[in-house]
């Protein structure tokens, strides 16, 4: 599978004649609107198509601009992809973060449902960060490992409490984790169960993975495993 685009020599002389957008003038972006714009387009792309089906040039057509001037930006597909993996993931994080003046229970509900409505609104990006693509890639293994890492951590933060929680706490945490991404890939294709309905699927899932992982008589006070 190719994991980049070779740059034409038509780029590599420094063609930076951007396109005529359809019905208007050419839009004069700075260094980072411009490089956002290209991200969020081939993010829509690369959703809807494999990798190896989604050429520079498409992202070039799709955002109105040249070839060129997605090359001045990503020196190769394969860049410009990490690019998207990278900006999916961060978006994702802040989108899901909740409040964090709520008890612990209630962060972790709240991050359920913020979770929902991200896949929801974001589809396209989040079918990006965990369909298809060049998941082998070492850089794009690293995106989605930190990513996994950081749910992780703040799940069983919410769980435990103060408490010190058991290593295997964290593995049905992770197993959990790989659930719910799989069952939302498969809700985003039918759309036929309510968001509301598919949140305490996954709420009380988590509890079951938690009490079997933690139960009563070894877990402290504190911690506790509710919906």
């Amino acid at each position: 599978m190719s994991t980049g685009s070779a740059r034409p020599a038509s780029t590599r002389r420094g063609d930076q004649q951007r396109r005529t957008p359809a019905g208007g003038e050419p839009r004069r972006l700075d260094t980072e609107a411009r490089a956002g714009q290209l991200i969020d387009v081939a993010k829509r792309l690369f959703a809807q198509r494999a990798y190896d089906e989604v050429k520079v040039e498409d992202v070039a057509t799709a955002a109105g601009v040249s070839e060129a001037l997605v090359y001045h930006y990503f020196q190769t597909k394969r860049e410009l992809y990490v690019a998207v993996i990278r900006a999916a993931s961060k978006d994702m994080a802040a989108a899901v973060e909740p409040d964090p003046d709520l008890p612990a229970q209630e962060r972790l509900h709240a991050a359920i449902d913020a979770y929902l409505r991200y896949v929801e609104s974001h589809a396209e990006g989040y079918r990006t960060l965990h369909e298809g693509g060049i998941g082998s890639d070492p850089e794009i293994r690293a995106i989605r490992r930190q990513a996994n890492k950081r749910n992780v951590r703040r799940i069983v933060k919410a769980i435990a409490a103060d408490a010190k929680p058991p290593k295997s706490l964290e593995l049905a945490v992770r197993g959990w984790l790989g659930f719910m991404e799989s069952a939302c890939l498969s809700w985003l294709d039918s759309r036929n169960v309510p968001r509301e309905e598919l949140r305490e699927i996954f709420a009380q899932v988590l509890v079951a993975a938690a009490l079997t992982a933690w139960p009563d008589d070894a877990r402290p006070p504190e911690a506790r495993i509710t919906t």
